[in-house]
């Protein structure tokens, strides 16, 4: 008798759960559609307040929210791709499915919001889209597989810079898959298309993979001068040991100030003495705002730049030494103070001014009895740089 009691008990228990159930999912989907009306609309806050209630709602407003892809209204169609993104996961299945809609409106939403939402299972189902008869579909589908990031994306990407609309974007694709995507456009730098050369020699400029400084040094000698300004940005971009002995050659660049700033900032990155003995170059240049810059980035090498600043100390031309002493005075390395004390006795007064002016910036108290000696110089902008040199060390 207590198991039918039991019994009774538990299946009217089930019963008023199923029915529960049925009058929650019937006000649900009384409210999925209200909203989706709202969405629909022209009221944009009533549209966003929507839009996050049906988040709340979660997978069962995926489905109705899918079917509005296909409004051609761009407000809306945003406002649903955004609404899909934020539920997430649930949005995955229906979404992938939607590619194959016949309508390019619900196949570009799809496939916008796959792309942000970020899951990798929709890579496959996505990369057929890259041939689609729509070029909008295209586009989208060319973006969405950079941001998902997947390496098996490349190759149909390599594939899609040969279409002139989606080729910029397929680069920019291939730039945010990175590394992996390195080999394939190396391959591309041959390509017939000058244009489609110097995209794929940006891209490998950003993407930074110091595998590419040799093949893109290639171009450092090619007739036509859009493809070596790329290659010459491309590889200070990627700013590797190698890509010092290729910039050298262009850091006296006269006609291109924009690009030889570019190759400067570059070097000084590099932080070797090679950089710097590429950099010094710059002092025979007439310029002296250039070399008073060039002096600031020298600094940034730090004691590497040290022994190709000794050897400008010792140089034939005044200006070279002049800028190489100013040069110490911005590296902040005891190893800069002797070979500056050797060029107290420099022959042009300039110079002395200049080495003055280096040991007072590094501050050094042991230097001041070899300034002291200045004080009697027949120079009198020497003997005033050397008191107040003196005078600032000790305090």
């Amino acid at each position: 008798m207590k198991g039918h009691k039991l019994l009774t008990t538990v299946a009217i228990a089930f019963f008023a759960f199923l029915f529960t159930s049925s009058v929650f999912a019937a006000e649900n989907n009384g409210n999925i559609k209200a909203l989706i009306d709202k969405i629909k609309g022209k009221d944009e806050a009533a549209r966003l307040q929507a839009s996050d209630e049906l988040v709340k709602i979660g997978k069962p407003a995926v489905a109705p929210l899918v079917a509005i892809l296909k409004n051609e209204d761009e407000n809306i169609s945003m406002s649903v791709i955004g609404t899909l993104v934020k539920i997430g996961e649930p949005s995955v299945p229906p979404l992938m499915e939607a590619l194959k809609s016949s309508n390019s409106f619900v196949r570009t939403g799809a496939v916008s919001a796959l792309g942000k939402i970020g899951d990798k299972k929709a890579v496959d189902p996505i990369i057929p889209l890259i041939n689609d008869r729509d070029s909008t579909v295209r586009a989208f589908a060319v973006e969405a597989l950079g941001e998902l990031r997947d390496p098996k994306a490349v190759k149909p990407l390599i594939e899609a810079v040969q279409d002139r609309q989606t080729r910029q974007q397929a680069f920019n694709s291939l730039v945010k898959i990175g590394k992996p995507a390195t080999d394939s456009l190396i391959v591309v730098l041959s390509d017939d298309n000058e244009n489609v050369k110097e995209l794929a020699i940006s891209a490998l400029g950003k993407i930074k993979d110091p595998k590419a400084v040799e093949p893109l040094a290639k171009f450092l000698n090619n007739g036509d001068e859009n493809l070596k300004k790329a290659a010459i940005l491309a590889i200070a971009n990627i700013g590797t040991q190698a890509s010092v002995k290729h910039l050298a050659k262009f850091v006296e660049e006269k006609k291109d100030v924009e690009l030889r700033n570019e190759i400067i900032t570059a070097l000084s990155k590099s932080k070797t003495t090679e950089s710097a003995k590429a950099l010094i170059k710059v002092f025979r240049n007439p310029d002296d705002t250039l070399c008073l810059e060039v002096v600031k980035h020298i600094a940034d090498c730090g004691k590497a730049a040290v022994p190709a600043l000794t050897e400008g100390l010792k140089d034939k031309e005044e200006r070279m030494r002049f800028f190489c002493a100013l040069s110490m005075g911005g590296i902040n390395d005891p190893s800069v103070i002797q070979p500056l004390l050797k060029s107290l006795a420099d022959v042009k007064p300039a110079v002395r001014v200049a080495v003055i002016k280096a040991l007072e910036n590094r501050g050094d108290k042991k230097t001041v009895e070899s300034l002291k000696k200045l004080l009697t110089d027949k120079d009198e902008n020497v003997r005033k740089a050397a008191q107040s040199a003196i005078d600032k060390i000790g305090q």
